[in-house]
């Protein structure tokens, strides 16, 4: 990244896809990576007499930026050992070889909160238990680049967001999910393809 000039920044902001961001971030130079979410509350401030959408959407990205860098750094110095879900070896080791699941109905893997899910599914399906697995524990890695669609209930409302938001740092490139117990199209989850908007 060429020198960050508050033009720049802004650019990148509105530009750079959330994806993209977090390949960015483990490339930086250490100084470089610290500094960056400061830039963003520095631009801030120098609009906060503006006032309004632009102010708020600039300190929301400084902290989303701010998390991913911390998050970064925490898995420098805390690594895990991660765990493979239930039912995803055959297609972990798959991905190792290169393949990709074919895509069906707009998602190449799907996942559900137990194995009674898996008639619903239309594409590959895995399960990451509901009241057993912590997705902070799981390898969702092999995942990167794929869309994933969640299968859920009411019942599974606690789980969601927490799984979204690791198959999102993990690498996934779209995350979507599809009520079980009421008709309805998809909800986009998290989109890392787009630039970061609100």
């Amino acid at each position: 990244m060429t020198d960050p000039t508050p033009q720049r920044l802004v650019i990148w902001r509105l530009t750079v896809t959330e994806t993209r961001w977090r390949q960015m971030i483990p490339q930086m130079p250490t100084a470089a990576r610290n500094a960056l979410p400061d830039q963003y509350f520095d631009l801030a401030a120098n609009n906060r007499q503006s006032g309004g959408r632009c102010y708020e959407n600039l300190i929301d990205f400084a902290w989303r930026l701010n998390d991913l860098v911390a998050e970064y750094h925490h898995d420098i110095r805390h690594p895990k050992k991660l765990r493979t879900p239930a039912y995803a070896a055959t297609l972990r080791q798959a991905r190792q070889r290169g393949m990709v699941p074919t895509p069906i109905d707009g998602s190449h893997v799907e996942i559900g909160f137990c194995f009674g899910y898996a008639p619903a599914a239309r594409a590959a399906f895995i399960v990451v238990r509901r009241d057993e697995d912590d997705p902070y524990t799981l390898d969702f890695r092999w995942l990167a680049g794929l869309d994933v669609r969640i299968l859920a209930t009411a019942a599974d409302w606690h789980c969601i967001d927490p799984l979204a938001r690791c198959l999102a740092y993990q690498g996934a490139r779209n995350v979507s999910m599809r009520r079980l117990d009421r008709p309805g199209d998809d909800e986009i989850l998290y989109r890392g393809a787009r630039p970061w908007r609100l």
